[in-house]
């Protein structure tokens, strides 16, 4: 993806936008002239992604541009994180089948709903409880790099009936 931004040096010259590939990105700041030869700008991005940033002044680009920017996604956020099935067999959001082991999978998200993409930055907690006393209480583990910020929940009950499923990230629950 590429990012442009444009200043001649005028301080009218205001930049009107970035881009990434012809698209609106942020609107950034408008250049402060830091007195020193500099100019600073600043803006927030919402999509981690790596950008490609071309820096230019009088359309011409400036030394050492143009530079990459790496966007990681923001803190882990219950509220936009997911709970998901890779199938519709025995997952165990929708449906499971007694005396089988039932799957379901937590993506995380930031506030943005960027999918993370580290490792080992959250602890997700599940909780399912069912029919004949059925109580499972565990962490849900990260599936690993095939599938960065999947994390892997599972139950096996022998006892037919409904059941209620709680995820929580610290004292938040997820999708809530």
């Amino acid at each position: 993806r590429s990012a442009t931004y444009s200043n001649t040096g005028d301080p009218t010259d205001r930049p009107s936008d970035w881009t990434v590939n012809s698209a609106a990105f942020v609107a950034p700041s408008p250049p402060v002239d830091r007195g020193d030869g500099t100019y600073m700008t600043t803006f927030v991005p919402t999509v981690a992604a790596t950008y490609l940033v071309s820096v230019t002044r009088g359309g011409v680009l400036i030394k050492d541009a143009p530079y990459l920017l790496t966007v990681t996604p923001a803190a882990t956020s219950a509220k936009h994180s997911m709970l998901v099935c890779k199938t519709t067999s025995n997952c165990g959001l929708n449906t499971a089948v007694a005396g089988r082991r039932a799957t379901f999978f937590i993506v995380a998200k930031d506030r943005y709903n960027n999918t993370q993409v580290g490792s080992g930055g959250s602890t997700f907690y599940y909780s399912v409880v069912g029919g004949g006393g059925f109580t499972k209480v565990s962490v849900a583990s990260e599936v690993g790099v095939a599938q960065r910020g999947w994390y892997e929940a599972f139950f096996n009950t022998e006892v037919s009936g409904p059941a209620t499923i709680r995820v929580t990230l610290g004292d938040d629950v997820v999708g809530g």
